[in-house]
């Protein structure tokens, strides 16, 4: 998916890319004031907004079920022990990716909630504001409108990353079923054993 959220490897934080006018560009960039880091790296944020927490979570989600998809067979495990661990692996990434779809359902309905700056002790209503209350509240100059955007932002994000999932974890599960009759052809070779192949299959 574009623009799909990340975690930024310099600063560690979540972000969101978000279209830009082509004629804009950062200022601090222009004004060539951005701090470097102690290995000279520049960490611009320009296009970038922060993610939600639902945005977060589905995106992790999302690159769970797309590394567990693409897992490469045995990777040319050489003892018995190796191709045990891989297969026990892969069950528990399938396992746990199969768990982590249960939860879509509620991460799609907190993406269109936004939690109020300062209000953590506050409860119900007064500390989450649904997509409707927060445009009453614009309407009425109570907050600007950019929290309005963020959640519909957050809304169509989740619901684009939740609808490429699916396949996904359909492609993890039938790599998982390759693995399996991987598992149970695999013989050890005279290189890695010595002596004649062991012909009996290895059984998990």
């Amino acid at each position: 998916m574009e623009n799909k959220p990340f975690k930024c490897p310099q600063c560690l934080n979540w972000f969101t890319p978000v279209p830009m006018p082509e004629d804009m560009m950062c200022a601090t960039c222009a004004d060539g004031k951005h701090a470097v880091n102690k290995v000279g790296l520049i960490d611009c944020h320009w296009g970038h907004v922060s993610a939600t927490p639902s945005e977060i979570r589905m995106a992790v989600l999302w690159n769970t079920a797309k590394t567990v998809a693409e897992k490469d067979g045995l990777g040319g495990a050489k003892s018995e022990s190796a191709v045990t661990a891989i297969l026990a692996d892969m069950e528990r990434d399938v396992a746990l990716l199969e768990r982590g779809m249960a939860d879509i359902p509620e991460i799609i309905r907190w993406s269109s909630v936004k939690e109020m700056p300062g209000m953590k002790d506050a409860f119900g209503s007064r500390r989450f504001k649904t997509l409707e209350a927060l445009e009453e509240l614009v309407e009425e100059k109570r907050r600007p409108q950019t929290d309005v955007d963020e959640v519909r932002r957050s809304m169509k994000t989740c619901s684009l990353l939740a609808d490429e999932i699916p396949e996904m974890v359909a492609a993890a599960r039938m790599a998982l079923g390759q693995m399996r009759r991987d598992v149970e052809a695999w013989q050890p070779t005279e290189k890695n054993k010595g002596g004649r192949p062991k012909r009996d299959a290895v059984t998990v």
